[in-house]
Formats: structure tokens, C-alpha cells, sequence
């Protein structure tokens, strides 16, 4: 919600406004839709003046929810828009090399030259003609 709505993510994150009307907003926006624990969590985060922490949370519970769950989020960066034979492909070779179901998110990113660039988790593939050229020109600059 705060993602979609700027005006209450300003009052989420503003020190300008005093706690109880930031839970009294609270309460009027989400008393009845939500858990009454995940209600009680974002009072306290407001009581401890923690608004600032929920970002880290979220990708956190996201986190831990990929794991129970057996996902692993990559994305590819591509130079031109890929075929879907190529996403597919893509996806079934980093769901064979991770164990797990591969959530892939595509970008395009012309700087990249050709080839593509992979993220997933703490690993980089770099595939990219770019990466290429500057691996080859550090190898000659040390061999110079």
C-alpha cells in the first residue's frame, strides 16, 4: 500500500508526524483487513520510531518465503528483447543448476553490447559481450 500510494508513504516515513496519528491512521486504513499481529507489529514499529525498518522486512519475509517455498528470484539482463524460446531455456537451465523454481524478471539493457547477464541470489554470471571485452583487456593490461 505504500508502494502505491505516495501520500501514505509520506506519512510512514515522515518524523514530522507524531506517533499517535500515524497509529490512529493506521487503525482507520487497515483496522479491519488485517491480522491483528501484523497490525500490532507496524504500532510498534511506530512506537519505537522504526518506520524506517519495514522496507528490510518485507525483503526479508520475501526471503524467507522463497526459501520454504523453493524459490530462487533471477533476473537477466539482456541487450535486445529475448525470444521466449530463450527465457524458457533461460529458466529451465537455472532451475536444473539451483534445485529450485526459478522466478526470472528480464531487463533489457542495450550498454551490455550482446549476450546476457544473470543475477540470482549472490552469484553474477556475466555472459555479456561488454564483460567480455573488459576481462580480455584486464588479462592484456597484466600481461603488459
Amino acid at each position: 500500500m505504500i508502494k502505491q500510494t505516495p501520500a501514505l508513504g509520506d506519512m510512514w516515513y515522515s518524523p514530522l508526524v507524531p506517533a499517535g496519528r500515524k497509529r490512529d491512521i493506521l487503525d482507520k486504513i487497515l483496522g479491519g483487513s488485517f491480522d491483528d499481529l501484523t497490525l500490532s507489529f507496524l504500532r510498534l514499529l511506530i512506537d519505537k520510531r522504526r518506520e524506517h525498518v519495514l522496507t528490510e522486512v518485507e525483503r526479508e519475509m520475501q526471503d524467507l518465503t522463497d526459501v520454504s517455498r523453493n524459490v530462487v528470484r533471477a533476473e537477466a539482463i539482456f541487450a535486445v528483447e529475448p525470444t521466449a524460446e530463450e527465457k524458457t531455456a533461460l529458466t529451465e537451465s537455472l532451475q536444473h543448476r539451483t534445485g529450485g523454481h526459478v522466478d526470472l524478471t528480464v531487463r533489457i539493457d542495450p550498454a551490455i553490447l550482446g549476450g546476457i547477464v544473470v543475477r540470482m541470489q549472490d552469484t553474477i554470471i556475466d555472459g555479456s559481450v561488454r564483460g567480455t571485452f573488459e576481462r580480455l583487456r584486464e588479462q592484456m593490461l597484466n600481461e603488459a
